[in-house]
């Protein structure tokens, strides 16, 4: 399967189901950067923000580094991918330091309060 074919699979709404909620035409929010050579198509979900989540297309030697599930893998969700994700719809972090509700920036700005967890989006 092509990586766009995955991305268009990826990306068609479909219905969720967290914690017994459902959630109808429900669509990940694609990253428009690229990493590396982009042959890799992974998937990062804050905790914070479930069921939202992002694709990313990443370098093909992510898909190691996700099966290795080591620091490695930490080190460049939490150095990289978030500064791209970041870099493109902001982070409720930034407000971190004012107390209002109303200023927290919701999905898809990045929560990364509790943490994420990833994968590697894989075709059929």
């Amino acid at each position: 399967m092509t990586i766009e074919s995955l991305i268009k699979t990826e990306m068609t709404p479909k219905v969720v189901t967290l914690w017994g909620q459902k959630y109808y035409n429900h669509t990940p929010t694609l990253i428009d950067a690229i990493h590396g050579d982009g042959q890799c198509l992974m998937y990062i979900v804050p905790l914070a923000t479930r069921p939202d989540y992002y694709i990313l297309r990443v370098d093909s030697s992510v898909s190691q580094m996700i099966k290795d599930d080591d620091d490695e893998i930490i080190d460049l969700v939490e150095s990289e991918l978030c500064r791209i994700i970041r870099g493109e719809h902001g982070s409720h972090d930034e407000d971190d330091d004012v107390n209002e509700v109303d200023v927290i920036k919701p999905f898809p700005a990045l929560n990364y309060s509790c943490g994420c967890g990833w994968g590697e989006v894989e075709g059929e």
